[in-house]
C-alpha cells in the first residue's frame, strides 16, 4: 500500500512522495525503511526523525519536518487506529464447518459462517452470517451466535446463552456458568440451579479467561458497546449497561445494576445487589459496598511509602478511641474562651508549639508556607490531630469540610484570624 492510499483511507494530508509503498507500521526503534512510524507528542518526534522509517503520520499541530512522506492529521489517535486497522490480518483464511468439528442436531449455522478444527456445537445451536469460531471452542445447546462474531480458541458459550452482532471474545473466555449460588440447611450445603442465561448485546468485547455467571431466572445482561478486559468476574444476574470499560481483575457481584458509560479500574470490586449510576468512575483497587448516585468518582487512597503504610496500619486501631476522646472533649469544653481586648498571643505563637509537638519537629523548623503534608511526611490522621488539639485548647469548631485546605501554617493562621479573631490563647 502506498502512503498516497494510506492518506486517503485515514483521512491525513500527504506532503512528500506519495509513491512509497508501505508493508508494515512499526515503533521507532524498531522501524525499517518500508515502515511508516506515527508520533502524536512532542517527545516521539526526535526518535520517529532519527528511526529509518520510510514515512510518517503526525498530529497537524506539532512542528516536523523531514524530506521523507509525512501524513499530517487533525485526529491522530483516530488515525492512528484506522492505520492499524489497514494492517491487521484478516481475522481467517477458513471456509465452511472443519471436517473435525462436532456439530449437534437442529443447528442452524450460515454459510458464510466459520467453524473450526475441534469446535463441538449442541444441539439447536445457531451461528448467524459471517461468524467464526476458532478451533477448540464449545457452543452449548441453543445457543445463538450473531452475525460477524468472533470466538477465539478455547472460548464456552453455555446453553441458551446469546452472544449479539460483532461481538469478540478472547481465548479462554466462559459465557454461562453457573453462578456462585449455595444455600445452607442445616447439615446440609445445596447448590442453587441456574435456569437463567447471558445475554451480551451487539458489539461486546470480552478479554482472556473472563467469566460471565448464567442468572439463576431470567438474564445476566451485558448492553452493548461494553467493552471487558482479561481476568474480569461478572456474577449470576449481573446487569452491565451500555459502552462500559471494564479492566482487569474487576469482580462484580450477583445481582448488581451498573449503568451506562461507567468505568471500573482494574481490581476494583462491586458488591452484589448495588446500583452504579451512569457515568460513574471507580479508581483501580477499590472496594465499593454500596450503591453510587451517576457521575460519581471514587476510589481508595493509591500506594504509600512503605513506612506511611506502617504507621496508618499501626494507627487504625486507634481511631475509635481518638474519636471517642473528641467527643468527651467536645462534650467537656466550656461554650467560649474569648478573651477580647486582652494581651492575648497571636494565632501563630499559639499553634506553632502544637504543630511541632504533632509533627515531632523543632518549632523553628515550621515555615509559614511549608506544606505540612509534604516537608514532615504527616498523614491525614496526623493533620487531623493537629486540628483536634487546636480545637480543644481554644474551645473552637472547624468544619470537617475546611480541613483539606489547612494544609500550611500560613493556611492554618489565616484561617483561624479570619473566623475566629478574639479567640487566641491568654497563655
Amino acid at each position: 500500500m502506498n502512503v498516497s492510499e494510506i492518506a486517503v483511507r485515514i483521512g491525513g494530508q500527504l506532503t512528500g512522495n506519495g509513491d512509497k509503498e508501505v508493508t508494515g507500521v512499526s515503533l521507532p526503534e524498531t522501524a525499517g525503511p518500508a515502515d511508516i512510524v506515527f508520533a502524536d507528542k512532542h517527545g516521539f518526534l526526535h526518535p520517529a526523525a532519527q528511526s529509518r522509517a520510510g514515512a510518517f503520520i503526525v498530529d497537524s499541530r506539532l512542528a516536523f519536518s523531514d524530506p521523507r512522506p509525512v501524513i499530517r492529521t487533525t485526529t491522530p489517535r483516530l488515525s492512528f487506529i484506522k492505520l492499524l486497522g489497514l494492517f491487521e490480518p484478516p481475522r481467517t483464511s477458513s471456509h465452511g464447518i472443519d471436517p473435525d468439528a462436532r456439530v449437534g442436531k437442529d443447528c442452524r449455522i450460515s454459510p458464510s459462517a466459520v467453524i473450526m478444527t475441534g469446535c463441538v456445537l449442541g444441539n439447536n445451536v445457531v451461528v448467524e452470517d459471517e461468524a467464526v469460531l476458532y478451533p477448540q471452542c464449545f457452543i452449548g445447546d441453543g445457543a445463538r451466535i450473531g452475525a460477524g462474531s468472533t470466538l477465539y480458541p478455547q472460548v464456552v458459550i453455555g446453553a441458551g446463552c446469546v452472544i449479539g452482532r460483532k461481538c469478540t471474545l478472547f481465548p479462554g473466555s466462559v459465557i454461562g456458568a453457573d453462578g456462585f449460588g449455595y444455600h445452607d440447611e442445616g447439615a446440609m450445603r445445596l447448590r442453587i440451579p441456574h435456569l437463567g442465561n447471558v445475554v451480551l448485546e451487539d458489539e461486546v468485547d470480552v478479554g482472556a479467561n473472563t467469566t460471565i455467571d448464567r442468572a439463576v431466572l431470567g438474564s445476566t445482561v451485558i448492553a452493548a458497546g461494553t467493552k471487558i478486559d482479561n481476568l474480569v468476574q461478572i456474577g449470576h444476574n449481573v446487569h452491565i449497561g451500555a459502552k462500559c470499560y471494564l479492566v482487569a481483575q474487576v469482580g462484580v457481584g450477583g445481582s448488581s445494576r451498573i449503568g451506562n458509560g461507567v468505568v471500573l479500574g482494574g481490581q476494583s470490586g462491586i458488591s452484589d445487589h448495588i446500583t452504579i449510576g451512569d457515568r460513574v468512575m471507580v479508581a483501580g483497587k477499590s472496594a465499593v459496598r454500596e450503591s453510587l448516585q451517576p457521575g460519581e468518582i471514587v476510589g481508595e487512597p493509591p500506594a504509600f511509602p512503605i513506612r506511611i503504610t506502617n504507621d496508618l496500619v499501626r494507627l487504625l486501631p486507634q481511631l475509635s478511641e481518638l474519636f471517642e476522646r473528641v467527643g468527651r472533649l467536645e462534650q467537656s469544653r466550656p461554650p467560649s474562651q474569648t478573651v477580647a481586648g486582652s494581651t492575648a498571643q497571636s494565632w501563630a505563637d499559639a499553634v506553632i508549639p502544637i504543630l511541632a509537638k504533632t509533627l515531632r519537629v523543632k518549632p523553628e523548623l515550621i515555615g509559614p508556607d511549608m506544606d505540612l503534608k509534604e516537608e514532615f511526611n504527616a498523614d491525614s490522621l496526623t493533620v487531623l490531630t493537629v486540628i483536634t488539639e487546636i480545637e480543644s485548647q481554644f474551645g473552637i469548631s472547624i468544619p470537617d469540610e475546611d480541613v483539606p485546605r489547612l494544609r500550611t501554617l500560613a493556611a492554618v493562621v489565616g484561617y483561624l484570624e479570619k473566623n475566629y479573631p478574639g479567640q487566641r490563647s491568654n497563655q
